[in-house]
């Protein structure tokens, strides 16, 4: 019985630890969390923009707007999917699974 108690009670400290370290795991108030905290959709596939694992600040060196939208490496990402409500004046891109860019966010000038 005392074997049984002990195995309850170290499942019991286990399980206490899991849901600690998987809420833990949360998204916090990181450097992109103003994007899920303004619920951003991509205008065209309405799809959420997402969070702070999802979006980070993308080099303007690596931007370089062209007519009709902005290129970025060797993607193309149309005016009509450019969301101009960047706060601190530089891009953002988020991306899906794949690493394709699901948001593109610009300053409110490049628009």
């Amino acid at each position: 019985m005392r074997n049984y108690i002990g195995v309850v009670l170290l499942a019991a400290i286990i399980y206490v630890i899991f849901v600690l370290f998987v809420l833990s795991m949360s998204y916090g108030h990181e450097d992109e969390q103003w994007i899920n905290d303004k619920s951003l959709q991509d205008p065209i596939s309405h799809q959420y923009c997402c969070g702070p694992r999802d979006c980070k600040v993308f080099p303007d060196d690596w931007v370089k707007v062209v007519p009709e939208g902005y290129r970025i490496g060797f993607e193309f990402i149309p005016q009509s999917r450019a969301l101009p409500v960047s706060p601190d004046g530089h891009y953002h891109r988020c991306t899906n699974a794949k690493g394709e860019t699901r948001c593109f966010i610009v300053p409110p000038s490049s628009s």
